[in-house]
């Protein structure tokens, strides 16, 4: 029903429906229902009198009366598209298809004309478009003090999904899971388990493993030649900006999701600086040493 037109680069440029194909869809659920209305009138339905009249006190007592229902015109089809906010630089598009009939009820008292319609999602397509490197999310007047730059080195932050530095004041930072080598299906599973936390999600590729992690979350700038790192295999989460609560329900949806990924960390002041195959062998040293009983090394970064 949708044609979806990309870029050079994998994003979506426009998504153009199949008027053709909508067309006859409309056409055969009309069709359709409009046979399947015709074959009530040969069908009755019992009504107890005191529905039929109206009166309220009485309202299914007394005797149940025959209720024809006719069909009165033909059934209506309509499409209808919605966007919706799925998140930062993420979009939801729904097409769906409104079914309208009139029918008449006819009572012994006399008739009346009601109007039914029905609504199905025909279409559902996430549109992700690309990670902003920073966000600012400015809800009240509070929040706004809170980016005016500040010298005051005690100042502490003023919330838990900020990053602040002295004489620069505070900046928002949107919560994200870094994924390193997980597989596409895996992928969009992660994303549907995280977008309903209102994470947001970044695949990174081995381009990128010799960045620091603080620059893929946005916390520090990226370098601009930063070497070589050494690629890795395995899969691994990286949570940032991520409070305690936060973090937590983030893991019980991944559960729910039934999606396990045994290497997760969370973005400490310390491992921001590392590269992601230092973390990635911390994280692997550390569960081979809960798996043999004996206690971790470094001791310094605990995974989630």
């Amino acid at each position: 029903l949708m044609a979806v037109t990309t870029g050079e680069d994998g994003a979506v440029r426009l998504i153009q429906a199949n008027t053709a194909e909508m067309n006859r869809l409309a056409s055969h659920a009309a069709l359709l229902a409009q046979t399947r209305l015709t074959g009530l009138e040969e069908q009755t339905v019992s009504v107890p009198l005191g529905s039929a009249l109206g009166l309220t006190v009485f309202a299914g007592a007394g005797p149940k009366i025959p209720v024809r229902i006719l069909p009165v015109g033909s059934v209506g089809a309509r499409f209808d598209t919605e966007f919706q906010t799925a998140g930062i630089n993420q979009t939801r598009h729904k097409v769906l298809l409104t079914l309208t009939a009139t029918v008449r009820l006819v009572i012994p008292t006399g008739s009346a004309a009601i109007q039914a319609s029905t609504q199905v999602a025909v279409a559902e397509s996430i549109i992700v478009g690309q990670v902003p490197d920073s966000f600012v999310d400015v809800n009240n007047d509070s929040d706004m003090l809170n980016l005016i730059p500040s010298c005051r080195e005690s100042a502490p932050p003023r919330r838990m999904n900020t990053a602040f530095h002295p004489c620069k004041g505070a900046v928002f930072m949107q919560p994200m899971v870094l994924a390193f080598n997980v597989s596409d299906d895996r992928l969009g599973k992660l994303r549907f388990a995280c977008m309903s936390q209102g994470v947001q999600v970044r695949n990174v590729t081995a381009g990128d493993f010799a960045q620091p992690i603080g620059a893929l979350c946005g916390l520090l700038p990226r370098e601009e030649a930063p070497g070589d790192a050494e690629p890795f295999e395995g899969e691994m989460l990286i949570l940032c900006s991520l409070n305690g609560s936060k973090a937590g329900n983030l893991l019980s949806s991944l559960k729910r999701f039934r999606l396990f990924f045994p290497l997760k960390a969370v973005a400490t002041p310390t491992n921001i600086h590392w590269q992601a195959p230092q973390l990635y062998r911390e994280l692997s040293a550390e569960r081979e040493a809960i798996a043999n009983h004996q206690k971790p090394a470094h001791g310094e970064e605990p995974s989630c």
